[in-house]
C-alpha cells in the first residue's frame, strides 16, 4: 500500500523526527563538529530568523527593535501547543502594534510515513515607545509549510521540507528604505539509510534550496518629494551534502562532504530617473564551495565518564562577480552615481582582479570530564574556525555621494577565529528540569550551574570602517570600507537554575562580553553590553482539571560605554543609548492538556529605552536606534483536537 493509502486522521504523533532537518544549519541531520557558519559577518542584518514547524505556534511576533538574553518560561500551555494530536490551532494578541497572530498544524500518519501542514499570518502596525512617541513601524507575515516522511524500512527513510516565508510592507522607522517584500522559499530533501549492506556504515545525503526575493523603496510607505529610489534583490542557494557514519576502535566517526552554489544579484534604481539603475549593489556574484569534514568522538574510563572530540575542515571557496563592469545610468549626479563596481574597487583598494579563492583549514578539540560523585562536568574547548569573507563584505558597490558610499574589497584575506573555552556544569541529581525535580528532595536540592569563559583571538577580522587613506584604502572621502584588522574577543556567562519546590523554581542568567579592535586600538562596533536576566515561575494544579501557572522576568542591561560612535576615528555605528532595566509578568492555565489561556505584561514599568544592538532586518550601516515598545498586554489561546 501507498503512503497515503495507510495514513490515518486519527492518528496522534510526534514530529520530532522532521523537527531536527529544519532547524539544522546543514541539510542533513547533525551538526557539524567543526561548522565555519557559526561565525558571520559582525553586526550583519537580513532576513528575520525563519519560522520553522517546531516554533510555528510558539513563536513571538517578530520585533527588531526589542530583545532579550533569555526567553520566558514558557508555562501550563506548553502541554497544549506540544501534545501529540493531530491539529493544533492558536491565536495571540499583543499591544505592541496591536499585533494579531493566527496559526495552525495539521498532521496525519500511517505506518510507513506521515505527513504535516501548518500556516500562520502576523498582522502588526505601529506602537508606542516608553517615551511615548508613536514608533511608525508594521508588518504582515504569512508562513505557509509542509513536512513528510516515508519510512519503508528500519534501515531506510526520506523526508521531504517546504517552507514559505513571506513579510510584506515592513516599515523601517531606522533607515530610509521600507522593505515591500521578503519573500523565502525553502526546500529540503533528506534520505537515510543504515548498516549499509551490512557494513556498519550509516549514510546520509540531502539536498538544499533557498530562493531569496526582497524589495524594498523610500517612497511606498512613506511620504517622498525627493529623489525615489528602489532595490530590487535576488539570491539563490543550492547545496548537496553527504555523510558517512561509521565506528573504528571505539571511535564515532563522521566524514561528510558538502557542496554549495550562491548566486546572489541586487541593484538600486532611481524611479524618478525612468526607473533606471543608480547603483549596482551585488554584481551578480557567484559563490562556489566545497568542504569535507571529519569527526571524531570517543568517551574513555571505567564508567565512561570523559569524552575527547576532535574535527578537522577543509574548505575551498571560490567567487566572482559577473556584474563588475556594469555601468549605472540612473544616478541624480552621473559623476557620483554611474560607477562601475570594478572603478569603486579600484578607487578606494587599488585592485582590478575581482575574482578570489580561498583554502580555509579549521579545527577543533574539546576534552569533558565528569567529576564524580558530586554530579559535575568540567571541559576545555580549542578552536581554530576560518570565515572566508561574504558577498557584501567582499563587493558591495554602493555608488552615491562619498559618504554614503559602501564599497566591498575584494582583497579581504579570510577572518581566523582562535578560540579557547573553559567550563563547568553542576546538576546534582534531585534535578530534572528547569521546573521539575525529583519528589522528596530538598530545599537546597535541584540545582543547575552552569559557567563559561572563553577568549577568541581573531587574526584578519573583517571590519566595517570610514576611508581615511588607512593601510589598503587608498581614499580619505569617509565611505563606508572594509578592511582586514586583528582583534581580541572575549566573553563570561553564568547559569543557575534552582527548583526550591515542586511547584517554585528561578533562574539567573549572566552574560558578558568585550570586543577589542587591536590593529586600531578601538572598541569593536555593535559588541552587546552587560546583561542580566532573571526569572521566577510558579505552578500549581488545577483541581483535577489542568494546570496552572505564573512568572516574572526581570531583565537588566548595563550600559555601553565603549563604544565606536566616531566617524573621524572609526565607523561611527554606535550610538550611545544607556543601561536600563526590564519588568515582565505572564500567567496562563490548561484544561485537560486540550485548551490553554496564557498573558502577560511586557515591560509592565513603562520603561524609557533603547536597545543598544541596532535592529537588523535591513542591510545597511546608516541606521539609528528607536525606542523600544512601552508597556504592553499580550494573550493567547491555543486548543488542540
Amino acid at each position: 500500500m501507498g503512503l497515503m493509502k495507510r495514513m490515518s486522521g486519527g492518528t496522534a504523533f510526534g514530529l520530532g523526527c522532521a523537527f531536527f532537518v529544519v532547524l539544522s544549519g546543514q541539510v542533513v541531520a547533525q551538526e557539524l563538529f567543526v561548522d565555519p557558519t557559526v561565525v558571520q559577518r559582525h553586526a550583519k542584518g537580513g532576513p528575520p530568523k525563519l519560522i520553522t514547524p517546531e516554533t510555528l505556534l510558539t513563536a513571538d511576533p517578530m520585533h527588531q527593535f526589542r530583545h532579550g538574553a533569555l526567553e520566558k518560561s514558557e508555562g501550563a500551555e506548553d502541554s497544549v501547543l506540544g501534545a501529540k494530536r493531530p491539529v493544533k490551532v492558536t491565536t495571540r494578541f499583543d499591544g505592541a502594534g496591536d499585533t494579531k497572530t493566527y496559526a495552525g498544524q495539521a498532521a496525519i500518519k500511517g505506518a510507513e510515513g506521515f505527513a504535516m501542514g501548518g500556516y500562520r499570518f502576523e498582522d502588526s502596525g505601529s506602537y508606542e515607545g516608553g517615551n511615548g512617541e508613536e514608533v511608525d513601524a508594521g508588518y504582515r507575515r504569512e508562513v505557509r509549510q509542509f513536512v513528510t516522511g516515508w519510512t519503508p524500512s528500519p534501515l531506510a527513510s526520506l523526508k521531504l521540507i517546504g517552507i514559505q516565508d513571506d513579510i510584506t510592507d515592513e516599515k523601517q522607522p531606522h533607515h530610509g528604505l521600507d522593505l515591500l517584500e521578503t519573500d523565502r522559499k525553502v526546500g529540503r530533501a533528506i534520505l537515510e539509510t543504515r548498516n549499509i549492506f551490512g557494513t556498519g556504515v550509516d549514510f546520509e545525503s540531502g539536498f538544499k534550496l533557498i530562493d531569496l526575493t526582497r524589495r524594498a523603496d523610500n517612497y511606498s510607505l512613506r511620504s517622498n518629494s525627493g529623489q525615489k529610489m528602489r532595490v530590487a534583490i535576488d539570491r539563490r542557494i543550492w547545496e548537496g551534502q553527504g555523510k558517512a557514519s561509521f565506528d573504528t576502535a571505539g571511535w564515532e566517526n563522521a566524514l561528510t562532504f558538502t557542496g554549495t552554489h550562491d548566486n546572489h544579484v541586487a541593484r538600486r534604481y532611481n524611479v524618478t530617473n525612468d526607473d533606471k539603475v543608480n547603483s549596482v549593489r551585488i554584481p551578480d556574484v557567484d559563490r562556489d564551495t566545497l568542504a569535507l569534514n571529519l569527526d571524531t568522538e570517543k568517551s574513555f574510563g571505567a564508567e565512561q565518564d570523559r569524552t575527547l572530540k576532535a574535527g578537522i575542515l577543509f574548505e575551498r571557496v571560490h567567487t566572482a562577480p559577473g556584474a563588475a563592469d556594469e555601468v549605472p545610468d540612473g544616478g541624480p549626479n552621473p559623476a557620483l552615481f554611474n560607477i562601475s563596481p570594478r572603478t569603486l574597487y579600484s578607487s578606494y583598494y587599488g585592485t582590478t582582479d575581482l575574482d578570489a579563492t580561498d583554502n580555509n583549514l579549521s579545527g577543533r578539540l574539546r576534552y569533558e570530564q565528569l567529576v564524580h560523585p558530586a554530579g559535575l562536568t568540567v571541559y576545555g574547548d580549542a578552536s581554530r574556525l576560518v570565515r572566508s569573507a561574504d558577498n557584501i563584505e567582499k563587493y558591495h558597490a554602493v555608488s552615491g555621494a562619498t559618504t554614503s558610499r559602501w564599497v566591498g574589497n575584494p582583497q579581504l584575506s579570510a577572518e581566523k577565529h582562535h578560540k579557547f573555552e573553559i567550563g563547568t556544569i553542576f546538576e546534582d541529581d534531585a534535578y530534572l528540569d528547569y521546573q521539575r525535580k525529583k519528589p522528596g528532595s530538598g530545599l537546597f536540592q535541584s540545582v543547575r550551574l552552569s559557567g563559561s569563559v572563553y577568549y577568541d583571538r581573531i587574526n584578519d577580522f573583517i571590519t566595517l570602517d570610514r576611508a581615511r587613506g588607512q593601510s589598503g584604502v587608498l581614499l580619505s572621502d569617509g565611505a563606508y570600507v572594509f578592511r582586514n584588522v586583528d582583534a581580541n574577543w572575549m566573553a563570561a556567562n553564568a547559569d543557575l537554575q534552582w527548583n526550591a519546590t515542586r511547584n517554585l523554581s528561578s533562574r539567573m542568567n549572566v552574560t558578558w562580553q568585550r570586543a577589542e579592535n587591536t590593529t586600531d586600538n578601538r572598541a569593536v562596533y555593535q559588541v552587546a553590553p552587560l546583561e542580566a536576566n532573571i526569572l521566577v515561575d510558579y505552578h500549581e494544579s488545577l483541581g483535577s482539571l489542568g494546570t496552572w501557572n505564573v512568572g516574572s522576568r526581570l531583565r537588566l542591561v548595563a550600559d555601553q560605554n565603549r563604544l565606536d560612535d566616531d566617524t573621524a576615528t572609526g565607523s561611527g555605528f554606535d550610538e550611545h543609548t544607556g543601561g536600563f532595566g526590564v519588568l515582565d509578568l505572564y500567567a496562563g492555565m490548561q484544561v485537560y492538556d486540550r485548551m490553554s489561556l496564557s498573558a502577560g505584561i511586557d515591560n509592565l514599568l513603562d520603561r524609557d529605552y533603547r536597545e543598544y544592538i541596532k535592529g537588523n532586518h535591513i542591510e545597511n550601516p546608516g541606521k539609528s536606534t528607536i525606542y523600544a515598545p512601552g508597556r504592553a498586554i499580550w494573550v493567547r489561546l491555543s486548543g488542540n483536537f
